[in-house]
């Protein structure tokens, strides 16, 4: 293939976790993507709101990652952290190079991305002309927050749309629900109902599970990251 994808990061960094740990962007949920669209010949660019981020403290925890995931987090000459070290901040960006617009998750998707107005506008005008837009895990929450310019009567391009994402199964089995409720973030599952989106809960929340509904492709976890990478770029060629 060719063209270009944007890959989509959030820029907070804080605690979330019952341990007080931080979340950020979650490195294989922004690393693998990056990976398979490299493979299918698209370039790839990164982005956040403010053009920085920092990494989920559990998604690079090196007693939860798979060698090859690993090795890219200590690499530092991988293009990946090329890539990152290039970040671009989101009002730099020219959405008119690109095809596929991917938003990584992370709990911290749940602070900033509502308000990205600069990452909305990109990803309203990519799919205007046509293009996919992409998310995984908690990425999906920028996605009632994007004006549907294709269809003037629509609040958003999910509404009516079906929809899927980290869901509060997920969140009671992290033991965060209570943490999200004091920092009056919403679930997926309400956030989308409140959208007029048609959420679909996976079976499991650590399911490799994706929904693809009028160019937009959405997944549940890092497990999906993959699968909803490879739906997107199938999407593309339709």
């Amino acid at each position: 293939m060719t063209g270009k994808a944007l890959l989509v990061a959030s820029s907070h960094y804080g605690p979330i976790y019952p341990d007080g740990k931080n979340t950020g962007v979650h490195f294989s949920e922004l690393l693998t993507p990056y990976q398979i669209f490299r493979q299918a010949g698209l370039d790839v660019d990164i982005t956040s709101e403010k053009g920085t981020c920092k990494f989920d403290d559990v998604s690079v925890d090196e007693s939860q990652l798979p060698a090859e995931i690993k090795n890219v987090l200590h690499d530092k000459s991988n293009e990946f952290w090329t890539a990152i070290n290039n970040m671009k901040r989101a009002a730099d960006v020219d959405y008119s190079q690109y095809k596929i617009f991917f938003v990584a998750g992370g709990h911290a998707a749940l602070f900033d991305l509502p308000g990205a107005i600069d990452l909305q506008a990109i990803a309203a005008q990519i799919y205007k002309n046509g293009g996919i837009i992409s998310a995984v895990c908690h990425g999906p929450v920028i996605l009632p927050f994007i004006s549907d310019l294709t269809r003037p009567n629509a609040s958003s391009i999910v509404q009516g749309r079906k929809v899927t994402a980290f869901n509060k199964a997920g969140e009671e089995s992290m033991n965060v629900l209570d943490i999200m409720k004091q920092k009056h973030l919403q679930t997926m599952n309400d956030l989308f109902k409140d959208a007029g989106a048609h959420f679909v809960d996976p079976p499991k929340p650590t399911d490799d599970f994706v929904q693809s509904d009028s160019r937009i492709v959405t997944g549940v976890n890092p497990q999906s990251a993959a699968s909803t990478a490879k739906a997107a770029l199938e999407a593309s060629k339709a």
